[in-house]
């Protein structure tokens, strides 16, 4: 009777490629690289930046600007708020949330991020034109966002 080697797998245990694929984890991981070629490609289309990008932060500075207000109305709290096309700062003699828009380059968004962070002082509101606010006073939070794509893109 021959002995077969050990070091040499049973044919039934050797899985094909296309088993190997059908697996979760290597579906999950060959979504990753689709997504991250797709992030590397869209996140340089100077289109995608100023057809998406640019007004969604749009938006989101206009909204905040919107909350304030109504909040202002609703409750009668004193709230300031202001928003340009690079931060926003809704703020009251208290506290003050100052969210600011960090695309170093034109072309690209891949270093991009948006900041959010809430302090005890009041900052000066983005129509006041004041030259720099740094260094920030002592942040209460602060969180970072960057742009991301998810399956659906």
């Amino acid at each position: 009777m021959e002995q077969r080697s050990s070091l040499m797998p049973d044919r039934a245990r050797v899985q094909s490629v296309d088993g190997v694929i059908e697996r979760p984890s290597a579906k999950a991981a060959a979504q990753r690289v689709r997504r991250e070629a797709d992030r590397h490609w869209l996140f340089r289309d100077p289109r995608w930046i100023t057809e998406t990008v640019l007004p969604t932060v749009a938006t989101l500075f206009a909204t905040i600007n919107r909350i304030g207000n109504e909040v202002q109305r609703e409750s009668g709290i004193s709230f300031r708020s202001g928003a340009d096309e690079r931060r926003c700062v809704l703020t009251n003699d208290r506290v003050c949330l100052y969210v600011a828009w960090r695309q170093p380059y034109v072309n690209t968004i891949n270093d991009a991020e948006i900041t959010a962070a809430e302090f005890h002082c009041q900052l000066p509101l983005p129509a006041e034109r004041i030259l720099s606010i740094d260094p920030l006073p002592p942040k209460l939070n602060q969180y970072r966002f960057r742009p991301e794509l998810t399956i659906k893109g």
